[in-house]
């Protein structure tokens, strides 16, 4: 099982499997990491059939870009809908960046967001705690 990059009722989900992560019981952990999120919101009204954010929505690490084609606004909507949930979320909006980058190597600081997910993994306790 790897770790869903994106989980949108109705969309196909990228998958990493860089390791197993589990908790101290033996189950998976659940969080969402989302990149460029052009499925999460109708342009400027509520969230898309289907998102609903409640306090048992996963946790979640979004990455967007001010140049994407998408609004930004899907981004900062959905991360201050977790916050008011009372769910664990980092949202990071880049100048530039474009849509689609996902984890292709750039130029472009964008770039950098892997290595900013695992330090937010390690801050919530799902990956331990770096020495």
């Amino acid at each position: 099982m790897g770790t869903t990059l994106m989980a949108i009722p109705g969309k196909s989900s990228a998958t990493l499997e860089p390791e197993r992560i589990t908790d101290h019981g033996g189950g998976a952990k659940s969080y969402g990491v989302i990149v460029c999120p052009g499925c999460l919101a109708l342009a400027k009204q509520n969230f898309a059939p289907g998102i609903h954010v409640t306090s048992q929505t996963r946790p979640s690490f979004i990455v967007h870009s001010e140049d994407d084609l998408v609004n930004v606004e899907n981004a900062t909507r959905y991360f201050l809908q977790l916050k008011t949930a009372k769910v664990p979320a980092e949202l990071h909006i880049y100048g530039e960046g474009g849509h689609g980058y996902g984890l292709h190597r750039t130029a472009l600081p964008v770039t950098g967001w892997p290595s900013l997910l695992k330090t937010w993994l390690h801050t919530i306790k799902i990956l331990p705690t770096q020495p």
